[in-house]
């Protein structure tokens, strides 16, 4: 990025993620090489066209689930190719990557507002010790997405199970007590 004489955090227009943009934005991709290895969080920004990408940014687009990583580019067929040579989604903006790691980011994920401001601890209708049946609401994707893994009914219920298993835990704690 020649055109950038100032360093990638003193973005001018950072993008950001939360709270919600009141419209929806158009897709926008980037697939990047990078030219230095680090933190994903640190070096991707320099990386990325624009001004709108800075550490603050990456670290939510990870957080959402919108960046994948292989330590070497992939073929452009990936037909026979190992899943574990394929880009993966990236867990952690602290993650350490190669010079000459290939890079996808889903700089504009898709947004589901209804995942967001729903209460799933109240949508869960019964469950079981393997199951759990759910109340979704419309508007909500059953899954992850290929640019957005947290705003899904599957990851919400999820958080709200941990949430309740966690409560009862603590119901069952004064159980025993009594």
């Amino acid at each position: 990025s020649s055109s950038s004489s100032s360093s990638s955090s003193a973005k001018l227009h950072p993008l950001r993620l939360h709270p919600l943009p009141p419209h929806p934005l158009p897709p926008r991709v980037e697939h990047v090489i990078l030219d230095a290895g680090g933190l994903i969080a640190a070096v991707l920004p320099a990386h990325i066209p624009g001004d709108d990408v800075d550490e603050t940014t990456v670290k939510q687009l990870v957080r959402i689930g919108a960046v994948y990583a292989a330590d070497v580019p992939p073929p452009k067929d990936k037909t026979g190719v190992r899943r574990s040579l394929r880009p993966a989604r990236v867990n952690s903006p602290d993650r350490a990557l190669p010079n000459g790691a290939y890079v996808r980011v889903h700089v504009h994920p898709k947004r589901f507002p209804a995942a967001v401001a729903c209460d799933w601890d109240g949508r869960i209708i019964a469950r079981g010790r393997d199951w759990v049946a759910v109340d979704k609401p419309p508007g909500v994707p059953a899954g992850p997405s290929l640019d957005n893994a947290t705003e899904c009914a599957t990851y919400r219920v999820a958080r709200a199970l941990r949430r309740l298993e966690t409560t009862d835990d603590d119901d069952n704690d004064e159980k025993e007590e009594e």
